[in-house]
């Protein structure tokens, strides 16, 4: 018996002192360590517990199997304590043993569990006990068991049946921070720049080569190089070396420029390494381009050269999703206006013909004549030409009245009426048979002058040119003499006919206006949306002056109108009347001057149909002189618009 009793002992103590340390990895939480682990068993200590089946009070509970002690005391508490007590009196029996014997109260915990009346099951037997997680062989996806932690494969139930064996799940790998170039140049992916180096192009206008990959270690020489590498590579962002580029720069869409690099072999980001940009009358230009940032670099635009061009830091359109941090922006000046052109002088009017003498014309013993014709008015080259003078009148009729000169309605003179009977035509100036001189031309009025500002359209910028003076009016041909009243004395006859009227003075030409100053404009952008200005510094230079509006052409004079036909004489006209006097032509009205064109506006922003945030609060602005308005006799040009921004 008290053998059996020590063989007993011995064997829970080697079942309860093999504790093994289990690795919390269960879905379910924290297994009790309640049993000991051979060591075929203690494979891999990563497994996944059961959670503790049993609703036994705190002092009883299976995980505290390892304090053998008071495990026995906790047994004493169950019906099966009795057991335990008769364990006590054999260890006093075995006096040499009473250590053992003390072991023996662990024999009551077993009763323990017998009172809770659950089988704790066995590992193997294809059934998954209270403590146990899994069986031999079960397999369960590891995204079952974490999904945030694997993306795929199986777990296996490790062979003591106690957790899961995860070394065949696949772990999510955890994204890669993209590492844009920032404000505070930080390398938040730590590949030793900030930016990505995978992402970007490099470019060293001081060592780099056209001939280059665009690498950190072999960059190329130019932006422009820089952004159709990014294009053709699909890279993100072109990283720039501190030193000066002298080209124009047009953007890319989805291509960002950074600066403020210093270079070969670093590239390390500093405030001090500054990249200066000096571009054309455009210094940077983007059309249709978007999602991209411009950050820490200088750039400059020459001044405007064709008269009443203008100069433009940046100019974007048709944009999205474009930022611009930490850039200063300096336009150019604009370019001025030119002066008008004087007008031309009116051509004058040309004299009209003297009128034809009459003649006797009748049968018989008469002389016969053809009718006289009246005198040709004279020509005028803007159309106001004299009128004809009239035809004489036979035997008892009266003369035919002069054609009105160019231009009037009612200057002919009238036909005669009256007969000649002193044989001299020269007296008979007062007669209302002359024709009447033309009106004078009007002068023309001055042309309008050239605004601050002028319009725009996709190109930018249209100067407000000075308007052309307006021409002056041309004088009115003069009215043609009527013709004399034919003669009956003896023989019929006809009378002298009328001298024409003289041409019209033509009017000069207006002066034409001065061409306006063209605009100095840092940055311009139209049809855009989501601009973002962020510690932007705008500065625009001196805009172009307007071009002088000059003066008109003078009036031209006025031909002088013919004289009637002379008496044909006592054998011929007799008493027929006498032609009238051609009048004179009207003086041709002089030029308007032209007006002064406008001077070239000086704006810091523009913005046309734009979306655009940072106007006020991050754009510091220097704004440059407006041009002068040019000069004129009539309407002097404005002086240019000077403003830190506008919006249409």
């Amino acid at each position: 018996m008290k053998f059996l009793l020590s063989f007993v002992v011995v064997i829970s103590m080697l079942f309860f002192s093999c504790e093994t340390e289990k690795k919390d990895d269960s879905i379910y939480g924290p297994m009790p360590d309640n049993s000991a682990v051979s060591d075929d068993n203690n494979e891999n200590n990563d497994y996944q517990s059961f959670p503790d089946g049993n609703n036994n009070k705190d002092d009883s509970e299976f995980p505290d199997a390892g304090d053998t002690g008071d495990t026995g005391n906790t047994g004493d508490t169950g019906n099966t304590g009795d057991t335990g007590d008769t364990g006590d009196t054999g260890n006093t029996g075995d006096t040499g043993n009473t250590g053992d014997t003390g072991d023996t109260g662990n024999t009551g915990n077993t009763g323990d569990t017998g009172n809770t009346g659950v089988d704790p099951g066995v590992c193997g037997d294809d059934s998954v006990g209270p403590y146990e997680v899994c069986e031999i062989g079960d397999t369960l996806e590891c995204t079952f068991i974490d999904d945030e932690a694997y993306i795929g494969g199986m777990a296996v139930c490790y062979s003591n049946c106690l957790g899961w064996n995860l070394t065949a799940c696949q772990e999510k790998v955890p994204p890669v921070e993209d590492d844009d170039p920032d404000e505070l140049f930080e390398d938040t992916n730590e590949d030793g720049i900030d930016g990505d180096i995978v992402k970007s192009i490099f470019v060293d206008g001081t060592i780099g080569s056209n001939l280059n990959p665009g690498t950190m270690d072999k960059p190329v020489g130019s932006i422009t190089k820089g952004i159709q590498k990014a294009v053709e590579l699909g890279k993100k962002h072109v990283l720039i070396a501190t030193g000066g580029y002298n080209e124009s720069v047009q953007l890319a869409d989805g291509i960002s420029l950074h600066g403020a690099y210093s270079g070969n072999p670093l590239w390390t980001r500093d405030v001090f390494f500054d990249v200066v940009v000096h571009g054309g009358v455009k210094a940077v230009m983007g059309n249709s381009v978007n999602d991209l940032t411009i950050s820490f670099m200088t750039i400059k635009a020459d001044a405007a050269v064709t008269a009443g061009s203008s100069s433009y830091g940046m100019f974007l359109t048709d944009s999205s999703a474009v930022i611009l941090s930490n850039i200063e922006i300096e336009a150019g000046d604009g370019a001025n206006g030119v002066d008008g052109d004087i007008g031309k002088d009116g051509l004058d009017g040309e004299d009209g013909a003297e009128g034809n003498p009459g003649c006797e014309s009748s049968g018989g013993f008469c002389d016969n004549c053809l009718q006289p014709q009246g005198g040709a008015g004279g020509t005028s080259s803007c159309g106001s030409n004299g009128g004809s003078g009239g035809e004489p009148g036979r035997s008892e009729n009266n003369g035919s009245p002069g054609e009105n000169g160019g231009g009037s309605s009612d200057n002919g003179g009238a036909g005669g009426t009256v007969n000649n009977l002193d044989d001299n035509c020269s007296s008979h100036d007062y007669f209302p048979v002359n024709g009447g001189d033309g009106q004078n031309g009007a002068y023309g009025e001055d042309g309008d002058y050239g605004k601050g500002f002028g319009e725009y359209n996709i190109d930018g910028y249209i100067a407000s040119d000075g308007a052309k003076g307006v021409d002056g009016s041309d004088g009115q041909g003069g009215g043609g003499g009527g013709g004399g009243k034919g003669g009956t004395n003896y023989c019929n006859s006809y009378g002298s006919s009328g001298g024409g009227g003289g041409g019209g003075g033509c009017g000069g030409k207006g002066g034409t206006g001065g061409t306006g100053g063209g605009g100095s404009f840092t940055l311009w952008i139209m049809d855009s949306s989501d601009i973002v200005l962020k510690d932007v510094k705008l500065i625009s230079a001196k805009g172009g002056n307007g071009g002088q509006g000059l003066y008109g052409g003078g009036g031209s004079s006025y031909g002088s109108g013919g004289d009637g036909g002379d008496d044909g004489g006592s054998g011929e006209q007799d008493d027929g009347g006498c032609g009238g006097q051609g009048g004179n032509g009207g003086l041709g009205g002089g030029g308007g001057y032209g007006g002064g064109g406008g001077g070239g506006p000086s704006v810091g922003l523009v913005y046309i149909n734009t979306t655009i945030t940072g106007v006020y609060t991050s754009s510091t602005y220097d704004v440059g002189e407006g041009g002068l308005g040019g000069v004129s006799g009539g309407s002097t040009g404005f002086d240019g618009m000077e403003q830190q921004y506008i919006e249409f």
